[in-house]
């Protein structure tokens, strides 16, 4: 059988979907008849939709009724390329649609200087507090539900918009589009296992560009993230769980000029929430630049609060303009709660000169103060024009902070967290302390010597500063050339 015409524009639509919708129910809509609706694209400027790209034109009822149109099926709706107003609030998408338009460009289209002649904008033109939204509810898990998705679309919050874009159900895709001006937030990824893949989204220093919250197993991946607010992040998570944050690349102001942000990725425990928790997340492979703020904020805001499992891994931190020297680190911890499992592995960071430099790889703001930061590491990790490996000192009764192979430059020294060595000395027969120099950030918290000759296996102890280790011997060590070999490690 055929499926029934699509009614014109007016009351008949809704009637069409109910009908439309019991047959694909009843099962008397053939797999042929269902492929060829799935495969049809529909456009918006079809005269039955009635949507208009001329960047003035009111399209709301127009996006509202295709919606409804497509939602028993599922489908595509096409923008062509124009700028398609909403002044009012539309619908959420229905689970099997696919917003799609023809691609982006590096900025926004204006109707006024440059209007599009290849790009699909999607524009906000009144107040409303987002501008689209994928899905409703982020708990559903019945079998066969399917998420809607937007893929090659511009979508223009016009500083109107509270969020331009918002994720509110589960399997949720964003794909290749531009999300920009939000007046708090570009995209709000509120629901579960969504994607924001190889997009650009901009807040032109305003609020949050990115924000995950609540959910788990999100994904932010391969995407442009710039014009963080003063007090905003590129990335923040609140109260989720399984987030990766992947392959972006972030920073804040315009054109890599360094500017204020509470962090370009933020992770934090939900305010609200004293006993708040966030867990698993995952940021790597990112490059994260030009914030005159920590570039990773650990947050965990109160006290009974827990952040759990981040992973800060191959990532690549750097400035690009002036910033004031000595106050962004790399990482900061945060807060009133607890902060634990967080390793910080193989990351690259570069400051900018002598007068320009991190604060450290690691800060630990106890001001909050912090209840506890446990198991943490920090292994790998090379830069320069960083100041120090850490500052700060975790909550007494944490866990100690684990150091191993980091080497970085602080302006004027070479600065590692642990070394090893081989010293080798010439016994005189009187002479018992032997000076090795340890060439690490400060004094060492733990130290070991071991005889690596006969005639160092004498009794000895060893004492340590920010310069040397002292090998004293409570007898002195035979006369002899090159006799005396002690083989060292030390870490700060």
């Amino acid at each position: 059988m055929a499926i029934p015409a699509i009614p014109a524009q007016g009351a008949p639509w809704l009637s069409y979907a109910q009908g439309l919708d019991a047959e694909i129910r009843t099962g008397r809509l053939s797999d042929a008849t269902l492929g060829a609706t799935y495969g049809t694209v529909l456009p918006f400027t079809d005269p039955r939709i009635g949507g208009k790209g001329d960047g003035t034109t009111d399209n709301t009822a127009a996006f509202n009724a295709a919606l409804a149109l497509l939602a028993p099926t599922g489908g595509t709706l096409f923008f062509p390329p124009g700028i398609y107003r909403i002044n009012g609030a539309t619908d959420p998408v229905p689970g099997g649609i696919w917003l799609v338009g023809t691609g982006y460009d590096y900025h926004t289209p204006s109707i006024s200087t440059d209007r599009p002649v290849k790009h699909s904008v999607i524009r906000a033109g009144a107040a409303m507090t987002r501008l689209v939204q994928l899905g409703t509810d982020a708990n559903v898990s019945t079998s066969g539900q399917t998420g809607a998705s937007i893929e090659k679309l511009i979508l223009d919050g016009n500083s109107l918009a509270t969020t331009t874009l918002k994720l509110g159900a589960r399997r949720n895709r964003v794909i290749n589009s531009q999300i920009y001006g939000g007046t708090q937030t570009g995209v709000h990824v509120g629901g579960q296992n969504g994607h924001v893949i190889g997009c650009v989204v901009e807040q032109s220093g305003v609020g949050d560009v990115v924000l995950v919250q609540g959910f788990w197993d999100n994904k932010v991946w391969q995407n442009q993230l710039r014009g963080v607010g003063t007090t905003g992040a590129c990335v923040r998570i609140v109260g989720a769980q399984n987030t990766d944050v992947q392959l972006n690349h972030m920073w804040a102001g315009a054109d890599g000029v360094s500017s204020a942000a509470e962090g370009l990725v933020v992770v934090a425990t939900p305010a609200s929430d004293p006993n708040g928790i966030t867990t698993h997340t995952v940021i790597t492979d990112n490059t994260i630049e030009s914030g005159q703020c920590p570039h990773v904020l650990i947050k965990s805001v109160s006290g009974g609060a827990i952040i759990r499992g981040v992973l800060i891994n191959s990532n690549r931190f750097y400035q690009q303009t002036p910033f004031n020297d000595l106050q962004a680190p790399v990482v900061r911890f945060a807060g009133q709660g607890n902060i634990s499992n967080v390793a910080v592995n193989d990351n690259m960071m570069t400051g900018i000169d002598n007068t320009h430099r991190y604060l450290s790889i690691l800060d630990v703001d106890n001001t909050g103060p912090l209840q506890s930061a446990n198991r943490v590491t920090m292994i790998g990790n090379s830069g320069t024009f960083v100041a120090a490996l850490t500052t700060g000192s975790l909550p007494a009764g944490s866990t100690s902070l684990y150091l191993r192979g980091n080497y970085i430059q602080n302006g004027s020294a070479s600065v590692l967290s642990d070394k090893t060595g081989r010293a080798t000395f010439s016994g005189t027969g009187a002479q018992t302390a032997f000076t090795i120099p340890h060439g690490l950030a400060s004094a060492p918290s733990s130290q070991r010597v071991v005889a690596g000759s006969a005639a160092a296996a004498g009794l000895f102890y060893v004492t340590a500063d920010a310069t040397n280790l002292t090998v004293t011997f409570t007898t002195a060590p035979a006369t002899g050339t090159n006799n005396v070999v002690l083989n060292w490690q030390a870490e700060v």
